[in-house]
Protein backbone atom coordinates (compact mmCIF):
# COMPACT_ATOMS: atom_id res chain seq x y z
CA UNK A 1 0.00 0.00 0.00
CA UNK A 2 1.29 3.08 -0.78
CA UNK A 3 0.09 6.83 -0.05
CA UNK A 4 1.59 9.35 -2.50
CA UNK A 5 0.79 13.11 -2.66
CA UNK A 6 2.91 16.37 -3.90
CA UNK A 7 5.03 16.79 -1.46
CA UNK A 8 5.23 13.22 0.97
CA UNK A 9 4.45 9.92 0.90
CA UNK A 10 3.40 6.81 2.79
CA UNK A 11 4.50 3.53 1.98
CA UNK A 12 4.23 -0.04 3.34
CA UNK A 13 7.62 -1.49 2.77
CA UNK A 14 7.12 -5.40 3.35
CA UNK A 15 5.64 -6.75 5.84
CA UNK A 16 6.73 -4.59 8.75
CA UNK A 17 8.05 -1.41 7.38
CA UNK A 18 6.34 2.09 6.76
CA UNK A 19 8.37 4.33 5.19
CA UNK A 20 7.15 8.47 5.62
CA UNK A 21 9.09 10.42 3.40
CA UNK A 22 8.84 14.63 2.31
CA UNK A 23 7.14 16.95 4.08
CA UNK A 24 3.92 16.56 6.07
CA UNK A 25 2.11 19.48 6.54
CA UNK A 26 -1.48 18.51 6.61
CA UNK A 27 -3.98 20.48 8.85
CA UNK A 28 -5.45 18.93 12.22
CA UNK A 29 -5.79 15.12 13.04
CA UNK A 30 -8.55 14.43 10.29
CA UNK A 31 -5.79 14.70 7.50
CA UNK A 32 -4.07 12.59 9.28
CA UNK A 33 -6.57 9.36 8.88
CA UNK A 34 -5.14 7.84 5.62
CA UNK A 35 -1.97 7.66 6.97
CA UNK A 36 -2.61 6.37 10.35
CA UNK A 37 -4.57 4.09 8.84
CA UNK A 38 -1.35 2.48 6.78
CA UNK A 39 -0.07 2.13 10.37
CA UNK A 40 -2.45 0.39 11.70
CA UNK A 41 -3.18 -2.21 9.04
CA UNK A 42 1.08 -2.48 9.28
CA UNK A 43 0.57 -2.80 13.10
CA UNK A 44 -1.59 -5.52 12.46
CA UNK A 45 0.34 -7.57 9.96
CA UNK A 46 3.81 -7.21 10.80
CA UNK A 47 5.78 -9.92 11.90
CA UNK A 48 7.52 -8.36 14.47
CA UNK A 49 8.23 -5.19 15.73
CA UNK A 50 6.87 -2.36 13.49
CA UNK A 51 9.48 -0.18 11.54
CA UNK A 52 9.07 3.48 10.76
CA UNK A 53 11.35 4.94 8.67
CA UNK A 54 11.63 8.81 8.71
CA UNK A 55 14.84 8.86 7.18
CA UNK A 56 13.64 11.22 4.28
CA UNK A 57 10.99 13.18 6.13
CA UNK A 58 12.34 16.14 6.49
CA UNK A 59 9.06 17.85 8.03
CA UNK A 60 6.81 16.98 10.59
CA UNK A 61 4.15 19.57 11.79
CA UNK A 62 2.75 19.14 15.29
CA UNK A 63 -0.68 17.49 13.85
CA UNK A 64 1.50 15.05 12.90
CA UNK A 65 3.29 14.92 15.88
CA UNK A 66 -0.06 14.76 17.51
CA UNK A 67 -1.69 12.06 15.52
CA UNK A 68 1.81 9.78 15.62
CA UNK A 69 1.36 9.88 19.45
CA UNK A 70 -1.86 8.65 19.44
CA UNK A 71 -1.00 5.74 17.05
CA UNK A 72 1.80 5.09 19.55
CA UNK A 73 -0.75 5.27 22.83
CA UNK A 74 -2.89 2.87 20.70
CA UNK A 75 -0.54 0.63 20.05
CA UNK A 76 0.81 0.51 23.53
CA UNK A 77 -3.04 -0.37 25.09
CA UNK A 78 -3.96 -2.79 22.38
CA UNK A 79 -0.50 -4.95 23.52
CA UNK A 80 0.47 -4.43 19.86
CA UNK A 81 4.18 -5.53 18.91
CA UNK A 82 7.28 -3.00 19.62
CA UNK A 83 7.87 -0.07 17.16
CA UNK A 84 11.16 0.85 15.97
CA UNK A 85 11.42 4.49 14.41
CA UNK A 86 14.54 5.34 12.25
CA UNK A 87 15.32 8.92 11.50
CA UNK A 88 18.42 10.86 10.08
CA UNK A 89 20.13 13.49 11.99
CA UNK A 90 20.54 14.97 8.58
CA UNK A 91 17.19 16.59 9.91
CA UNK A 92 17.94 18.15 13.24
CA UNK A 93 14.14 18.37 14.41
CA UNK A 94 14.55 14.16 14.49
CA UNK A 95 17.29 13.90 16.39
CA UNK A 96 15.48 16.56 18.94
CA UNK A 97 11.95 15.46 19.14
CA UNK A 98 11.97 11.27 17.90
CA UNK A 99 12.83 10.26 21.33
CA UNK A 100 9.94 12.08 22.54
CA UNK A 101 7.86 8.99 21.74
CA UNK A 102 9.52 6.83 23.66
CA UNK A 103 7.92 9.01 26.96
CA UNK A 104 4.55 7.73 25.89
CA UNK A 105 6.16 4.04 25.24
CA UNK A 106 9.06 2.48 26.84
CA UNK A 107 8.97 -0.22 24.36
CA UNK A 108 9.61 2.23 21.33
CA UNK A 109 13.22 2.20 19.82
CA UNK A 110 14.44 5.14 18.47
CA UNK A 111 17.29 4.99 16.22
CA UNK A 112 18.49 8.49 14.83
CA UNK A 113 21.41 7.70 12.32
CA UNK A 114 23.86 9.49 10.93
CA UNK A 115 23.42 11.26 7.67
CA UNK A 116 26.01 10.05 5.09
CA UNK A 117 26.10 13.40 2.00
CA UNK A 118 26.65 11.96 -1.02
CA UNK A 119 30.10 12.00 -2.77
CA UNK A 120 28.79 13.42 -6.30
Amino acid sequence: MKLKHDNYSAELIGDNTVRLSGVFRLQGKEQYMEVLSLLENAIESASGSLIIDMTELSFLNSSGVSSLSIFVIQAREAGHKNIKIIGSDKYSWQAKSLKNFQKLWKNIEVEVREHVADAG
